[in-house]
């Protein structure tokens, strides 16, 4: 297929799109690997304070790049979880969170940090113990508000009841269930590896585990996805009792 086009000669598949959806809030290709490795002193002489007191709200996303097995519809950075490889994550994610806990007390303008997320790939293939050491390590370095909201995005098909109920004991009280489709079908076509009964088992979970909010994300626009479908999809995410429900269409994009 070409995608030549006025003043896209080669038929550049990502000049295509972003002149297609050019009034996108996020760019084609949103999620993209930095181009090159920056050391932390450089990292540290370009951090710029700003004299206003209080003025920055402190949000902070937690990235780990870890699933126990690649979606082929994901194009997020993950790869599969090793062990070793993932203890050397938690220790050197720490590491990341103390520079940036060292900045920030030199800058007046930070102050408590009112949410965090941490997403992934999924979080929830970590083991019970290196959830505890990245959340309490996190919070040990930063200063969480009394209301702080701690999101983290799970797998349907990790079904540790010990790594559930230890991430909510670090105050985690929002999470994400990566549920796509409760039709086994649709998720066999996306290359994922749960059904649709650990969704409903793990949606039953954050229910009754009164969590603050849980949210269930959902793709439409899947190859071979039939409308009567998408709608049962919906009504089932509706009976979860989930406050929150995010529709994701799956697109084409560069890449």
């Amino acid at each position: 297929m070409s995608y030549s086009e006025v003043n896209n000669p080669k038929g550049d598949l990502k000049v295509a799109l972003e002149r297609r959806y050019e009034s996108r809030s996020r760019p084609v290709g949103f999620y993209p690997l930095p181009e090159r490795r920056v050391t932390s002193g450089e990292f540290v002489s370009r951090y710029q304070p700003v004299s206003e007191l209080g003025a920055r709200t402190g949000l902070l996303y937690i990235h780990v790049p870890f699933c126990t097995q690649r979606c082929s519809f994901c194009r997020f950075y993950s790869g599969p979880h090793v062990e070793e490889r993932a203890e050397a994550y938690v220790s050197s994610a720490l590491t990341q969170v103390e520079l940036w806990a060292e900045l920030r007390r030199s800058d007046p303008s930070t102050g408590s940090i009112d949410a965090v997320f941490l997403g992934g790939g999924s979080p929830s293939s970590l083991s019970v113990d290196q959830l505890d050491r990245l959340l309490d390590g996190v919070r040990a370095r930063l200063p969480f508000s009394a209301d702080c909201e701690i999101t983290m995005e799970w797998y349907p098909a990790d079904q540790s009841l010990d790594r559930f109920e230890a991430v909510l004991d670090r105050g985690v009280d929002r999470i994400s269930f990566g549920v796509q489709s409760f039709d086994d079908e649709v998720l066999r076509a996306i290359g994922s590896r749960h059904s649709a009964a650990d969704s409903l088992l793990m949606s039953e979970r954050a229910a009754a585990a009164g969590l603050a909010s849980f949210n269930i994300d959902l793709m439409a626009n899947v190859p071979g996805q039939r409308l009567d479908s998408h709608i049962d999809d919906i009504n089932i995410a509706i009976s979860t009792g989930a406050p929150n429900i995010a529709l994701n269409p799956l697109e084409l994009t560069a890449g």
